[in-house]
């Protein structure tokens, strides 16, 4: 009975990636290119192509076994990248129903539902809109919740740089890098990245949380060490997401799939839990002195608009401050 049950999954997971394999190289083929996962690496190989003239306008990305028969595209002109942007049906991520249940099961076995209302109270408002359907502005579909929050986010830099507060921001954050890269400079010299990747961090929180941070203040340091963590993992974050997105749910979401992935994700998802926390904590802070008339920053101001989009669920404004982090960090740094 065993011997059957195995070879009949088998079998579905089989056909299921010849389904996949039909559709996405023979219905619909593009070229296929070499596309590394590690940073380094992917960097260079794309480099020498463009040198060469021979990096295709789309392909589809040769990362790992398989991953060119999944629907995985990869936008190599400008120009196609903007009107890609310009079209709704274009514009979403790697995101999919599959994905979000496998988020919300996530969300569930961390228990970060019983977080927010430990943290805020169950009379909280975002304790009362529930965790939210969105994945926030850095995942999920581009639908109407996500198009508010880009306004949200616009509404934010039209205020704070018409008060100035933008500049003060990034004037106290460059003075910061250039201090710390005074004090660090030596004979052998210095690797100021991490140093640039805190200093855009630190814009980050300045405009998502209003704090100005010093680098080696413990809050900070933390902040710092959970988008390390984050970055230092994304290869597997991303390979799980594909997985996931091929795959029937039935085959990701038991204990022996669960148990495969917990060591590639263990990183990953023991950094959820305190960095949603921290920024729960801010939510209560921020609580205390909201002024509805007169936000001062990114989080006042979603804070505002959940009283009356009860879309905007806790964990929806908690992962779209942390996409700004991780947006605007390594990548800008």
């Amino acid at each position: 009975m065993l011997f059957l049950l195995l070879n009949t999954l088998a079998a579905l997971v089989i056909f299921r990636i010849l389904v996949l394999f039909v559709k996405n190289n023979v219905f619909h083929p593009l070229p296929v290119h070499a596309y590394p996962l590690r940073k380094d690496k992917n960097f260079a190989l794309i480099k020498k192509s463009v040198g060469k003239g021979t990096l295709p306008k789309a392909f589809r990305p040769a990362s790992f076994p398989l991953s060119t028969w999944t629907g995985g595209v990869i936008l190599g002109d400008y120009d196609l990248i903007k009107d890609a942007f310009s079209r709704k049906e274009l514009s979403n991520r790697l995101f999919s129903e599959k994905l979000s249940k496998d988020m919300h099961r996530l969300l569930k076995e961390l228990r970060i539902g019983e977080m927010v209302e430990r943290i805020l109270g169950p009379e909280d408002t975002l304790a009362k809109n529930g965790l939210g359907d969105s994945m926030g502005m850095g995942d999920g579909y581009y639908d109407e919740t996500h198009r508010n929050l880009r306004v949200h986010w616009h509404d934010t830099i039209k205020r704070l740089v018409g008060r100035n507060t933008i500049s003060e921001i990034i004037q106290h954050s460059t003075a910061q890098v250039n201090r710390y890269l005074a004090r660090e400079d030596n004979e052998e010299g210095i690797d100021p990245r991490e140093i640039f990747m805190n200093g855009t961090m630190n814009v980050v929180t300045g405009f998502s949380l209003g704090i100005l941070y010093e680098f080696d203040d413990p809050d900070f340091k933390n902040v710092a060490k959970y988008v390390s963590v984050f970055f230092e993992n994304m290869r597997n974050m991303y390979v799980n997401k594909i997985i996931v997105d091929i795959l029937p749910l039935w085959v990701t979401q038991n204990w022996l799939y669960q148990l495969i992935v917990k060591k590639p994700l263990a990183q990953t998802v023991d950094t959820v839990s305190p960095f949603t926390e921290y920024i729960l904590t801010k939510v209560k802070e921020h609580r205390a002195t909201l002024d509805f008339a007169n936000p001062k920053d990114f989080l006042d101001v979603l804070l505002i608009a959940a009283e009356k989009d009860s879309k905007l669920g806790a964990f929806t404004i908690t992962s779209s401050i942390v996409a700004l982090y991780l947006g605007a960090s390594d990548t800008l740094s």
